[in-house]
């Protein structure tokens, strides 16, 4: 009987232990750093109808020749999860999720894949459930 009740209290433990560490993999965009990078597109977001929020984008490239998109001055959240794109056009077809949020506050960064050319011009920000986007920055 004490041999099992070991066995379950190391059991708990390790579970409890694993579910701490899993926790802090969730690593968020705002590690990058965005110090020595230069910005060279912006664009200010346009939200859709009744939406009074504002938000900036900026494409950085970092000193190793990487990009990194920026969401700055903005204070947004949602109910349910939103996505970013990355697109050539002003909607998400044919473009490239970034990531999703529940919520973004001042300053986001991601890491843009290796694979984005200069044909993305634009940040779309849109959930599942609605056909138009929430918010567009073109940038220049």
């Amino acid at each position: 009987m004490k041999k099992y009740f070991l066995l379950y209290v190391l059991a708990i433990l390790s579970a409890a232990s694993c579910k701490k560490s899993m926790g802090d993999c969730n690593t968020t965009t705002n590690k990058i750093s965005v110090d020595n990078a230069v910005v060279i597109k912006q664009g200010a977001f346009v939200f859709t109808a009744g939406k009074t929020n504002n938000g900036v984008a900026k494409i950085y490239q970092q000193k190793d020749g990487k990009f990194v998109l920026g969401v700055e001055d903005m204070n947004f959240s949602s109910s349910r999860d939103f996505e970013v794109y990355f697109s050539p056009s002003s909607s998400a077809a044919g473009a490239v999720k970034l990531f999703s949020a529940k919520s973004i506050n001042t300053k986001t960064y991601y890491q843009l894949p290796d694979s984005i050319n200069d044909s993305f011009s634009f940040v779309v920000i849109q959930n599942d459930i609605l056909p138009e986007p929430i918010a567009v920055a073109q940038l220049e």
